[in-house]
């Protein structure tokens, strides 16, 4: 039975790839696991075209991130946060509170494009890299006790 395949199948084959399969396997398992669908032509073709409008999508999107980039690099962002005398913070700066504060400036990220090595714990100036699509931007927080 030739079906194609929605998802990878390790042993089986990639995403989109078109294959004979037992009947009882695909009937069985393949189908309704949602791994893979029944061949034919039109599904093909709409298949192929979903691929492609995912992929310029993601090309597209990958491209606003690298403006992004352009946009906010170099940077100087500041936090006021509630620190002892020493300069220690009271509740450590995370990539959560980074979000949050790059949020109110109208710049939209998420967690994981955020490089911080480990929580920022006293007041200062730090470094900040942000992973967008391609490019890295380095922007600077200033953080200061209330």
């Amino acid at each position: 039975m030739k079906i194609i395949l929605i998802k990878q199948v390790k042993k089986l084959g990639n995403k989109g790839d078109i294959i004979d399969v037992a009947t009882g396997y695909a009937i069985n398992f393949l189908i309704p696991q949602k791994l893979a669908v029944l061949y034919n032509e039109n599904i093909q073709k709409e298949f192929i075209s979903k691929q492609k409008k995912q992929q310029t999508d993601k090309e597209k999107n990958i491209k606003n991130r690298e403006k992004l980039a352009e946009r906010i690099n170099k940077k100087t962002f500041e936090f006021k946060v509630k620190a002892d005398k020493k300069g220690t913070l009271y509740a450590g700066i995370t990539k959560k509170d980074i979000l949050t504060l790059l949020k109110k400036q109208n710049y939209t990220f998420q967690e994981k494009e955020i490089i911080l090595e480990k929580t920022i714990k006293k007041t200062g100036g730090y470094n900040i890299k942000l992973k967008l699509g391609n490019k890295v931007a380095k922007i600077k927080i200033k953080i200061m006790a209330l």
